[in-house]
């Protein structure tokens, strides 16, 4: 019943006169011209490709530990805008109407103008509201997740669903990864970390702001991460159309290798021991195609969380899979077990998804995936391989060390 919820007010400060609400002005995107675009290598530039794209397949820790101070972690908004003016209200009612209509009736008489970036909002109603104008104007906002801005010069209260945060970090790469990593798994934009101050900045509504916060809140809680390490490969087969041979990874590598298969709507999963890993698997697929490897990195899933791996980020822009990317659901239950949701995505929409569960020193191994599904006319296929480890965060009240 939210959208017909009725704020209510305790504060107790004088009268403010409504009066008829005056036409609210909306916000029109400009368009770009066509012109000039950036050049290749620049426009691959990635400043988050070291600490992304560099997998130490020798030194693999399958459990190691973080410390994290909640204490030097917030969200912050990027800006904060004027102060609004002092003003006072007294038995502000008004019945279900878009909370903006509402809000454009508040600050009418304070000759204050509004502009909407993205209305309507909710609809909502109150009746008798006592208080600051800005206390309303905040619970009104909060009420119907839009967030606003004042431009004291212009006399503008400018509101939207959407708002400019940033998160300081600890310099710890398993825990930037984390944040990171479930900010861009719960489709947050416009992404950028300040590698020097270990500062995230994103785009949010109010419902993915609060889950930032709450993923802050639960990393104070001494939680688990998984950390996946990633290897992507294109394997074409040697004799053509007829595809690779997988049956005999069982003659490769022992039939007690594999200890899982499970189909998806597209491709197999395989659930494998630690003989099928980064540095053996080049040898079978020698032996029945030529391979090379597209993309190589790292994500980190907060235990129950849903985080996010972009193929591209760490391959070639020009590559068919560069649009690729790995959403993981991962849980760790009280007997070590883990119980992992993989969906792999384009931008043309979900290719296929699995549901699995393995022991911690157990691959992944994701077959079967078509050039078709990325539109290109070449016969091969894409192979994902995927390794999990443990990542323990640890509370501390001292500065942590990079780990």
């Amino acid at each position: 019943m939210r959208r017909f919820a009725v704020i209510l007010c305790l504060l107790i400060l004088a009268s403010c006169t409504v009066r008829t609400l005056e036409p609210v002005e909306m916000y029109k995107p400009k368009k770009h011209p066509s012109g000039p675009v950036t050049t290749r290598n620049a426009a691959i530039f990635n400043l988050e490709a070291p600490l992304r794209c560099n997998v130490n397949w020798d030194e693999q820790e399958i459990i190691s530990a973080v410390p994290f101070n909640k204490a030097a972690v917030e969200v912050v908004r990027d800006t904060e805008g004027d102060a609004l003016p002092r003003y006072f209200v007294k038995d502000f009612s008004f019945a279900t109407m878009p909370s903006e209509e509402a809000v454009a009736r508040l600050v009418k008489q304070a000759g204050i103008r509004i502009v909407v970036k993205d209305g309507p909002y909710l609809k909502i109603s109150a009746e008798k509201l006592r208080g600051e104008m800005k206390d309303i104007i905040d619970m009104i906002s909060s009420a119907s997740g839009f967030f606003y801005t004042y431009d004291e010069k212009n006399k503008i209260l400018n509101l939207k669903r959407e708002e400019k945060f940033r998160v300081k970090m600890p310099k710890s790469d398993a825990i930037l990864l984390g944040v990171l990593d479930v900010i861009r798994g719960n489709g947050i934009k416009d992404v950028l970390v300040d590698w020097e101050d270990m500062t995230i900045t994103f785009t949010a509504d109010s419902e993915r702001k609060a889950k930032v916060e709450e993923l802050i809140g639960y990393l104070d809680k001494e939680p688990i991460l998984i950390a996946f390490d990633v290897n992507v490969f294109r394997v074409f087969p040697k004799d053509g159309k007829n595809g690779i041979k997988w049956q005999s990874l069982l003659n490769h590598y022992g039939s007690s290798a594999i200890k899982l298969s499970s189909r998806g709507v597209l491709g197999r999963v395989l659930v494998t021991s630690s003989e099928i890993n980064s540095k053996n698997i080049g040898s079978f697929f020698l032996n029945n195609a030529s391979f090379q490897q597209i993309s190589e990195g790292k994500f980190v899933v907060p235990n129950s969380w849903r985080s996010r791996f972009d193929v591209g980020r760490c391959g070639r822009r020009e590559d068919p899979e560069s649009d690729l990317s790995i959403l993981s659901k991962a849980t760790l239950d009280e007997n070590n077990r883990l119980s992992t949701e993989i969906t792999l995505d384009t931008l043309r929409g979900e290719l296929t998804k699995f549901d699995v569960r393995n022991r911690f020193g157990e691959n992944f191994l994701i077959i079967g995936i078509p050039s078709s599904a990325f539109g290109s006319s070449e016969e091969f296929e894409t192979v994902v391989l995927m390794s999990p480890r443990i990542v323990r965060v640890v509370k501390t009240t001292a500065t942590s060390k990079k780990k």
